[in-house]
């Protein structure tokens, strides 16, 4: 017998031995059977290890619960002894205890065995779900890599599971992770297409790809429409039946669609067209069913709708509404920063000044930045901030205050940095014409 067959079973009885006179009392003083420990170090047709019994020992002789799993997955981690309740629990305590060499490992000696992939994913979605999201990317990963046959669904599934798990404060990194899954989209369960599509159209916003997102919000709408209805005629029972199944509520994909299409029309300057589309979200209480949830997105829902009614009217040069909007925004603090954003840029596209207003809010935006309490997420607060430092610096060169808006273009190069959004970097690259003639005009 070579040494690496036996190698975890004579670990264990030297330790034993090396501290109790015998296996017997070893079994007495640690509670295990004694029948079970005679078959394990029989030196005839010894019995198997179990992975508790593994633990049990480990434990009862003093040492961290994995002292010895790198032994025990080279014994057993093999064609001749592959087991599967060996294999899920090895591959999910590995998981829980973030013992990602470990577990690494295990899979490499599985090669491409086809039998075991449901398996694996199966332990992938609940490591996935206990938030261990770096042993969880490791099983999936190994998945997407076989060269067997394999359901499509599932490794689609894995690929957005990939994607997700990737997703970060990188804004190009994040655009690169999103063209990689986006040809597995159309093979995923439909409630994993709508949450992909969400995160598609955060990705695609943030990098003012419009006419990816304009397709990506469309495709959104018609599924939403498909599944849940209309204000008309709105479909409660698959409202209910996917509330479970989705991340968020179904009214969030619903009312988010239709914001991404008036998100692209404002890109695009369209705004009175734009502005149409605030009624299609703004007015979503057909989807309260009466949960807390459900609530609070559809009041969020409003909130946005009519935030972006003075956001247009402003856009168009209506003036008037600025002191309301202002009002809004003390009371909504969220918004703050997306409201100044269309407050400045309307403030440099006619010529008016709205110094009083900054002095009141300008103090506070970095504060609200490390707001954790928000519904914006982080990578959208900090992509928001960065948005808005680039039109302030505008703001302030128009207004003659040069040296005030080269210091807000580096904070805006710094804010950009964190997120390395690469649009923020061509923009205020447009800005050093501006310096480049403020400094030949000076001379």
């Amino acid at each position: 017998m070579r040494i690496d067959d036996i190698a975890i079973r004579f670990a264990l009885k030297q330790e034993i031995l090396n501290r109790y006179s015998s296996i017997s009392q070893f079994a007495t003083e640690s509670g295990l059977p004694r029948s079970t420990l005679s078959l394990i170090f029989r030196k005839k047709d010894p019995k198997p290890i179990s992975f508790d019994h593994l633990v049990k020992i480990t434990l009862a002789l003093g040492y961290p619960e994995d002292h010895f799993f790198g032994l025990y997955i080279q014994e057993y981690f093999t064609k001749e002894n592959f087991n599967r309740s060996r294999i899920e629990k090895v591959l999910q305590r590995c998981g829980e205890l973030g013992l990602n060499h470990h577990l690494k490992h295990a899979i490499e000696r599985l090669e491409d065995n086809a039998y075991y992939i449901p398996i694996i994913f199966v332990i992938a979605e609940e490591l996935n779900t206990k938030q261990k999201s770096e042993a969880a990317l490791l099983l999936y990963q190994w998945i997407v890599s076989v060269k067997t046959e394999v359901s499509q669904v599932l490794i689609s599934t894995c690929h957005y599971r990939i994607f997700r798990l990737g997703i970060s404060l990188d804004n190009d990194l994040n655009l690169e992770l999103l063209y990689r899954f986006l040809p597995y989209r159309s093979r995923l369960p439909i409630h994993l297409s709508l949450d992909a599509a969400i995160n598609a159209v955060n990705i695609l916003y943030d990098q003012k790809r419009f006419e990816e997102l304009w397709i990506c919000a469309e495709e959104l709408i018609k599924d939403c429409v498909h599944l849940f209805g209309t204000r008309d005629s709105p479909n409660f029972k698959a409202i209910a039946h996917y509330e479970s199944k989705l991340d968020r509520h179904p009214v969030v994909y619903y009312g988010r669609a239709y914001l991404a299409k008036q998100c692209c029309l404002e890109g695009w300057k369209k705004y009175k067209e734009a502005q149409t589309y605030c009624e299609n979200y703004g007015q979503l209480q057909w989807f309260d069913d009466g949960s807390k949830l459900a609530q609070l997105e559809i009041k969020k829902f409003v909130i946005f709708a009519q935030a972006n009614v003075w956001n247009f009217e402003l856009l168009q040069g209506n003036m008037t509404v600025l002191s309301s909007y202002v009002a809004f925004l003390e009371e909504h603090p969220e918004e703050l920063i997306p409201g100044l954003i269309t407050i400045v840029e309307s403030a440099n596209m006619f010529n008016f000044a709205i110094d009083h207003f900054l002095e009141r809010f300008e103090h506070r935006l970095y504060d609200l930045l490390e707001n954790p309490d928000g519904y914006y997420t982080e990578i959208a607060r900090r992509n928001n901030l960065s948005f808005l430092l680039y039109h302030l610096a505008i703001y302030h060169f128009n207004a003659g205050q040069v040296p005030k808006s080269l210091n807000t273009a580096i904070k805006c190069w710094k804010m950009s940095q964190t997120v390395n959004n690469q649009q923020h970097f061509r923009l205020l690259a447009s800005l050093t014409a501006f310096y480049n003639m403020y400094d030949d005009s000076t001379n």
